[in-house]
């Protein structure tokens, strides 16, 4: 059987297959999320596109990931002749806000008001307001309580959902506490 062309897929499974992911140390997580490519099931695919994300505390661990993950994959293609082409964007920047700022304050008041136990943490989450925060608008990330976050079994307990609406309100209502005139 005569055969031309590499399959794009073949090669991208070798570096895939090469590639650290999930997580990598105690600050920095990877994970690819999307492969596409091929056309028909009679067609050597030529091409294929894979998506993934690094997330890390550290920066300097966060390009060490990047690298490695663009050395695979172009290692996998030199052996046989193909190419790669990477291209990396920067989707949002962490942030850190002190415990001491009125709005970690007024966050940890309005959840003791409605009787739940707040916590702080850190995350590699993204989420809005890490663009919020990278232009200036001082913000928090609140955590509802799901399961199993970005994965199939994803989910939240119905006193949970309950529990985002009373903390809705009992922060508005304690941001106005916090900030009232007399």
């Amino acid at each position: 059987m005569r055969r031309e062309g590499n399959s794009a897929i073949l090669l991208a499974a070798e570096g895939l297959a090469n590639m650290r992911l999930g997580a990598i140390d105690e600050e920095t997580l990877a994970n690819i999320g999307i492969i596409k490519g091929g056309e028909l099931t009679s067609i050597i695919p030529g091409s294929v596109t894979i998506a993934g994300e690094v997330r890390s505390f550290s920066k300097e661990k966060l390009d060490a990931q990047l690298k490695h993950m663009e050395e695979v994959m172009e290692q996998a293609v030199v052996k046989k002749g193909g190419k790669v082409t990477v291209k990396i964007e920067k989707k949002y920047l962490g942030f850190d806000i002190a415990k001491e700022d009125i709005l970690v304050k007024t966050a940890n008041e309005a959840a003791h008001n409605i009787k739940v136990k707040p916590y702080l943490t850190e995350t590699l989450g993204g989420a809005d307001t890490n663009v919020l925060n990278e232009h200036g608008l001082t913000c928090l990330t609140l955590g509802l309580g799901f399961q199993n976050i970005h994965s199939f079994r994803e989910c939240i307990s119905i006193e949970n959902l309950i529990n985002t609406g009373r903390l809705t309100a009992a922060l508005i209502e304690q941001w106005y506490e916090n900030h009232k005139t007399e």
